[in-house]
């Protein structure tokens, strides 16, 4: 049996609501800075998480976001009435 290796001290992903407080704005702020692409996102079956790596390389300006688009990670649908 493999063991596994522990997991990190904070998450790998931050909310963006975890972002607004950090930032000292408003919620709806950061949805629309996450829409305009000002800032490092992925988004999760509608909702948006932000990278805690590239969060902290935005912050101290070192993520250039001119070309980035929204990393889309799709997850299978269960078909309503179906059982696995």
């Amino acid at each position: 049996m493999s063991t596994a290796e522990p997991l990190p001290d904070r998450p790998s992903y931050h909310t963006p609501a975890w972002v607004a407080a950090d930032l000292g704005v408003s919620l709806s702020t950061v949805y629309e800075a996450l829409r305009a692409g000002e800032l490092p996102r992925i988004r999760v079956r509608g909702q948006w998480r932000i990278p805690c790596d590239r969060y902290e390389r935005w912050r101290n300006g070192d993520e250039d976001l001119s070309r980035q688009t929204a990393q889309v990670i799709p997850l299978r649908r269960r078909t309503v009435g179906a059982r696995a």
